[in-house]
């Protein structure tokens, strides 16, 4: 029976299993479980390994990576740029009127 709730989740990710994407993983299960419609929206550095992990319970995924500006930009400027595209993206779906949940693990709060 589909879900009739949809949900919104922006992650911004980083190399590896760290305790955030462990979290993700973990919460987007229990989301499969109880049937939800899950959009995960990522930035950042996904290994292959991770995005497997992430595929098996979301819905749909839309990774976005800019490799060059990660590997330019100082870890400062990483944190500027991840805010505005949550401030453009969240703020975005948000007034789209598709999603019943918007979720974004970030500590920036919009």
């Amino acid at each position: 029976m589909p879900s009739l709730f949809n949900i919104l989740i922006y992650h911004h990710v980083t190399k590896g299993m760290t305790g955030t994407n462990i979290f993700l993983i973990q919460f987007l299960k229990a989301l499969d479980r109880s049937r939800f419609n899950v959009k995960l929206l990522i930035y950042g550095e996904a290994d292959s390994k991770l995005m497997t992990q992430l595929k098996k319970h979301a819905n749909e995924i839309e990774y976005w990576h800019l490799p060059f500006l990660s590997r330019t930009f100082s870890t400062f400027l990483k944190l500027i740029m991840g805010f505005l595209i949550e401030l453009l993206v969240i703020r975005k779906f948000r007034y789209s009127n598709k999603f019943h949940l918007i979720i974004s693990t970030n500590p920036f709060v919009i």
